[in-house]
């Protein structure tokens, strides 16, 4: 399955979510409803402490929530989050994986 999804950097792009998808044997992607609410940031917390434990086992962990790519920067830098968080603003993945 592959999903239009948007890149870091803003741009949608196919490519770079199958790259992304096969730098791993195994992909945990995971959906959260929202950047910097108490619960979502605990649990991305969570995998950042687990990332070394997936590493070993060849598997990356992906955030995807709806939120802004200028968001999950933020985000990120705030609380040093480890793996990659994608925006899906067109619900696209939501709706392939049923979210």
């Amino acid at each position: 399955m592959i999903v239009l999804l948007t890149h870091p950097d803003g741009s949608h792009a196919k490519q770079w979510w199958k790259e992304l998808i096969s730098q791993a044997q195994y992909s945990v992607v995971y959906f959260y409803p929202k950047d910097s609410t108490p619960g979502c940031t605990i649990e991305a917390h969570d995998f950042s402490s687990l990332k070394a434990d997936f590493d070993i086992l060849w598997c990356q962990i992906i955030g995807i929530s709806k939120d802004s790519v200028s968001s999950h920067q933020k985000f990120i830098n705030k609380e040093c989050i480890t793996f990659p968080l994608i925006t899906d603003d067109t619900l696209e993945a939501h709706n392939q994986f049923n979210v």
